[in-house]
């Protein structure tokens, strides 16, 4: 091997590409070129000045870093890279400009050199508008559709949230899991991918943030192709309003006395008997004596069942 070989196949494939760019930036084409790594090699002029980016400003860094909205760089690098192994051959994504708005843009992807040297040419064939998406995240409350087929799943097919109709931007692009949850691949815990012997509808609650006094709950319904989904966050205080009521309205149907419901609200917080003896001050004796009236009255055959019943 003779010095300075080693380089010799890549400045053959950057001299094909110059040539290949010039000959498309001649005719107005909207291109740009992504090495491996997904970084631009190059920018069209054309391209230049739909993004409103400057070669000089984005060339060498990250598609994805630079030009993708952050909450679908994982989805958009999927794509792209898929694009890179040559399984798909049209790329949908949004871009931003430098002005910070956001487009959602199709490209025709071509591959271009072999093996190591390999890049990937992207050309625009489309490009509009994209409507600022809600931040699903944050939202209180959010109804949304879904589709629920094993090619397809997450993608979102409609939003409706209380201000109203919210647009999720490229229909290839938006999914629940990404727009909502920040991730990269389905939720671990979403009630639609349960199995089917569960039925419908599924709801599915977590406490959210480290320290915040909030659980979010998500319920499913529909099982077909088609899932109409619905995210509420609700406050720890109203959780446990809710939660008392139906503590109350259990006892109100089975009317129990005074001193059965207090029993009743310790024993379902978990406490001994002994415990409740001294907060209520009164023997264990005494205390185990409303426990079975409670669970008589209640048709409950242990404590286990008074949870059931509230739940």
């Amino acid at each position: 091997m003779t010095d300075g070989s080693p380089m010799q196949p890549r400045r053959s494939l950057i001299s094909v590409w110059q040539a290949v760019a010039l000959h498309l930036a001649d005719r107005g084409q909207a291109c740009v070129l992504l090495d491996a790594a997904l970084e631009i090699q190059m920018l069209s002029a054309a391209l230049e000045k739909t993004l409103g980016w400057e070669r000089e400003q984005v060339e060498g860094r990250s598609w994805v870093d630079v030009i993708t909205p952050p909450e679908l760089a994982a989805v958009t690098r999927l794509r792209l890279e898929r694009a890179l192994a040559g399984v798909v051959r049209t790329v949908e994504t949004e871009a931003i400009t430098s002005a910070g708005q956001r487009l959602l843009v199709v490209f025709d992807a071509a591959l271009i050199g072999r093996c190591a040297e390999q890049s990937l040419l992207l050309t625009l064939s489309s490009v509009r508008r994209a409507e600022q998406n809600v931040d699903l995240r944050v939202a209180g409350e959010v109804d949304y559709d879904i589709s629920s087929s094993v090619s397809d799943f997450g993608r979102l097919l409609a939003v409706t949230h209380p201000a109203g109709a919210a647009p999720v931007g490229g229909e290839l692009v938006a999914r629940c899991y990404s727009v909502i949850a920040g991730r990269s691949a389905p939720c671990a815990n979403c009630p639609v991918l349960r199995p089917d012997s569960e039925g419908w509808p599924r709801t599915e609650a977590r406490r959210v943030g480290a320290k915040s006094a909030v659980y979010e709950v998500v319920t499913a319904e529909g099982g077909g192709a088609r899932v109409h989904m619905r995210l509420r966050r609700i406050p720890e205080a109203s959780v446990s309003a809710i939660y008392e009521t139906k503590v109350r309205d259990l006892a109100d149907a089975a009317r129990l006395s005074e001193r059965e419901r207090a029993v009743l609200t310790y024993l379902l917080m978990g406490r001994s008997i002994s415990d409740i003896a001294s907060i209520l001050d009164i023997s264990p004796r005494t205390v185990k004596f409303h426990q079975a009236n409670v669970l008589e009255k209640l048709g409950a055959d242990s404590r286990a069942d008074l949870i059931r019943l509230i739940t």
